[in-house]
């Protein structure tokens, strides 16, 4: 499951940041880096992964509350993804 997370993560920051990001940012993605990131995000934040028939169709992470300016919230989410 984490191979296929990370995985879809990097073909989606490619094909959706495409023109956005720096294209030199985006070509150094791997999967490998990828999923050291996530098992150490893992270690203090939270990832909750919806699949359907053996794919993934969205997920979404969640953490603690960074953000000084809102220190009302005890969390955030960190990132989200749905494909259609």
């Amino acid at each position: 499951m984490m191979l296929k997370y990370c995985t879809d993560f990097s073909t989606s920051w490619q094909v959706n940041f495409k023109n956005i990001v720096p294209e030199e940012y985006l070509n150094q993605m791997s999967v490998h880096k990828i999923t050291k990131g996530v098992k150490k995000s893992l270690e203090v934040n939270n990832l909750f992964v919806y699949e359907n028939d053996d794919m993934i169709v969205a997920f979404v992470g969640c953490g603690s509350n960074r953000l000084q300016e809102h220190p009302e919230y005890e969390s955030r989410i960190t990132r989200y993804s749905c494909s259609s």
